[in-house]
């Protein structure tokens, strides 16, 4: 099925607009780190009062509605909608580190431990591990995006969509291991880059033989 409409315009319209979600999304982090963390964010990650964990948390929530909901706005056809919100998502995302290198000079290094999500407990993991999601998810959704535009389908059977879903969820397990340290105000050790590699490598692996397949 073709593209109802130019794609590559949209995507600088979508980037635009991602880029603009990550200097909204850079600054009230760097609001709550001027308060909670005046000498420079860093772990055991300090209490912070309910009000402002669950303002944070509708915050969260609603930066991926905004995110969804453009790319919805985006196509009618699903697939398009996906390959939208993962670029958008993917961009967003890197902008927002940019945006705090350039504002706070942070991370110093790439290997920085980061607060990734709080939704619905927290996320974390070194600033290299997002980033490099972000560049998969940008890179796949130019993929479909284009074969698309060409008139080719890319569909994906049961199992095939089942190995992508376990991938994903290794890889957000890895972000979850350090529950209890978080829990307890301790530094996280380290990362299980086994974990994340093998959650990665599954699911990339199985969009990408769906690619050549098609």
């Amino acid at each position: 099925m073709q593209l109802q409409s130019n794609w590559k315009l949209k995507l600088i319209f979508l980037s635009i607009f991602s880029i603009a979600m990550a200097y909204v999304e850079s600054s009230v982090v760097v609001y709550l780190r001027m308060i909670y963390y005046p000498g420079g964010f860093s772990f055991p990650l300090k209490q912070i009062q309910l009000t402002t964990l669950v303002v944070e948390l509708f915050r969260e929530a609603a930066t991926i509605v905004m995110l969804f909901t453009v790319s919805l706005l985006s196509s009618k056809i699903l697939m398009e909608r996906i390959a939208y919100f993962i670029f958008s998502f993917g961009i967003w995302d890197i902008f927002y580190y940019v945006f705090l290198k350039i504002i706070l000079d942070w991370p110093k290094s790439i290997l920085d431990w980061d607060i990734l999500f709080l939704m619905p407990v927290p996320w974390v993991g070194p600033v290299l591990a997002p980033v490099v999601i972000s560049i998969i998810l940008i890179g796949s959704s130019l993929v479909i995006l284009n074969l698309m535009s060409k008139g080719r389908k890319l569909e994906y059977n049961r199992n095939e969509l089942l190995a992508i879903i376990l991938g994903c969820i290794l890889v957000i397990i890895s972000f979850l291991l350090h529950l209890n340290e978080i829990r307890s105000q301790s530094s996280p050790k380290v990362f299980n880059w086994w974990l994340y590699s093998l959650g990665l490598v599954t699911a990339f692996g199985v969009f990408l033989r769906g690619v050549i397949k098609h």
